[in-house]
């Protein structure tokens, strides 16, 4: 019903030039939305940058993630890992 109504209120050479506009007008929007950065407070950066340092810090320290503890090669078939005497690991 809504089609019909548009093709009797604009006549066919309106529509052609109408929808290239209506087009054109909402990429524009969406580029004027989208082109700016958005403002970055210092203070946040500041935070971040800190977090970031300790986490560096406290991986590398003695009883972070990135010690290595042991270096034990593993064999073909089945490994096994523990403090039992005959463990592999």
């Amino acid at each position: 019903m809504a089609r019909c109504l548009l093709a009797v209120v604009l006549g066919a050479s309106m529509r052609r030039t109408l929808l290239p506009m209506v087009i054109l007008l909402a990429l524009s929007a969406c580029q004027i939305g989208c082109s700016h950065e958005p403002a970055t407070d210092p203070a946040y950066v500041a935070k971040i940058d800190q977090w970031h340092s300790g986490r560096i810090e406290r991986l590398r320290s003695d009883t972070g993630w990135l010690t290595l503890v042991g270096l034990h090669e593993l064999h073909k078939g089945v490994n096994t890992v523990g403090s039992a005497e005959g463990s592999d690991v």
